[in-house]
Formats: structure tokens, sequence, C-alpha cells
């Protein structure tokens, strides 16, 4: 039995159902996998979602680089670990690219220029981009992706709640500057402390979500993907989180 396929104009189909229209200012979290075997790849999920979103709208990208020991230079660092969508917008002329060297994002469109004003040494809560995008109103497409697996935004939600299992850290990372030097930067990171044993369980916000029209769904070859608005996941994750603080997570 081969792999399933997923043409242009499905994948066209797809986004449409989801809701991405012309002018939408989007925030993509992708796992092309779900989606089998995509005529073109990576370059042709970009071309179609640019299509879609057309010049007076906005694509940023998730181009993070978590790992310690990597030098961030925002001009060629590869992304790490968030698929293959990113690294074709950090290739394309003229593309932004923030300056936290841990959750940087990329993006191309009306209103890319907003990565610009985030505070580099910060990668949630006040001055990020994550606070950024919120105020600026984009809407998360998690193609292909779940709430746990690709929604980074929640754990902003967590830094604003100051949730119990995570902690502000200062972290040192080495950036190249504007003028082509080494330097050493301390990155405000909010993360676990050692020992402590959860696991993400962002998913349980989707079935209220759905239930109040607040997201949408829509199946893959192996999985589904999502669409909603940055403001409204906010304000749900928020409001569970004053109910329970540990509502996000499992202990393990």
């Amino acid at each position: 039995m081969g792999v399933p396929s997923t043409s242009r104009d499905e994948l066209a189909g797809h986004l449409e159902a989801l809701g991405l229209r012309r002018g939408a200012d989007v925030a993509i979290h992708s796992r092309l996998l779900s989606f089998g075997h995509i005529e073109g790849g990576a370059a042709t999920v970009f071309d179609v979602i640019a299509e879609m979103v057309g010049p007076t709208g906005t694509i940023v990208v998730p181009a993070y680089t978590l790992a310690d020991g990597t030098i961030y230079d925002p001009r060629t660092t590869p992304s790490q670990r968030v698929g293959a969508l990113p690294e074709v917008v950090l290739g394309l002329p003229g593309r932004v690219r923030s300056a936290c060297a841990m959750h940087n994002h990329a993006g191309v469109g009306a209103r890319a220029g907003i990565l610009e004003r985030s505070d580099g040494s910060v990668s949630f809560g006040a001055g990020s981009d994550f606070e950024h995008l919120l105020a600026s109103d984009f809407e998360l497409l998690l193609l292909g992706t779940s709430l746990t697996e690709g929604a980074t935004v929640i754990h902003h939600i967590e830094a604003i709640a100051a949730v119990p299992y995570r902690q502000w850290m200062d972290l040192q990372r080495q950036c190249i500057d504007r003028d082509g030097m080494l330097v050493s930067r301390i990155c405000q990171y909010f993360g676990r402390p050692s020992g402590v044993k959860i696991d993400e369980n962002f998913d349980v916000l989707e079935p209220q979500l759905l239930a109040t029209g607040l997201m949408r769904r829509v199946e893959t070859h192996f999985g589904a993907s999502r669409m909603v608005r940055l403001r409204d996941l906010f304000d749900c994750g928020m409001a569970a989180l004053r109910r329970d603080p540990f509502s996000l997570v499992r202990v393990s």
C-alpha cells in the first residue's frame, strides 16, 4: 500500500475549510508528514498559503534555535526541530527574523516587521515575539499538528499565568550582532526546573474551543489541522489556569 498524497488543489481546499483567507495574519506550526506525500513539498505549501493570504496578509513561522551551544546569527542560522516549512521562509529574500536566540520567528508579508519590535533577551512573556503576535491579532494555524505538539505560544500563556511548575531562568547564548561581531547575551526563559516531572496536555483546551466555534479542525491523512485566533487561545488558556494551575499538564 503506497503513501497517500495531497495535491496543491487539495491543500488549498484544506486551508479554505480551516478558514484561511485573503489578508490573514497567520503564525504557522506544521507537521507536513500528516499530509502524506505533498506534490512539490514544503515549497508548494508555502506557495499555496502565500497565494491565499495575498499581499496584504502575513506569514510567520517558528525558526527556533534551542540547542545549547548554537551561535545564533539571524541571517544564516537554520531552524531546529520545527520542520521543513520554516526553512522555506528563511530562504526567501526580504524575510524578517526576530532577535531572540531561542524562540525566534521568521516572517514575510505586510506585517512581518512586528518581529523586529521584540526584545531579543526574552523567550516568553513581556516583550517576546508571542506578546507581539498576540497584540497584533494573529491567528494560529496548526498545519497537521495538535495544540500539544505545535502551540508553543501556550508556554507564553504559562509564563503570564506564572504556573508553579516552571520558573524563570537566565540562559547565556552566543549571537552574531548587526556588525557581525560575536557577543554573549542572557536570554530569559520560562522553563521547567530540573527534576520536575510533567508532560504537556495542551489538547485539553481543544473541546471547548471547538464547541464554542473559536477553533476549526480539518482532518488530514494522518491527523488533523487546527486554526484558532491567538487571542481566543490565550483567553481560553488563562481561564483554564485560573481554575487549576496544573490544568495544562499531566504530572508524571
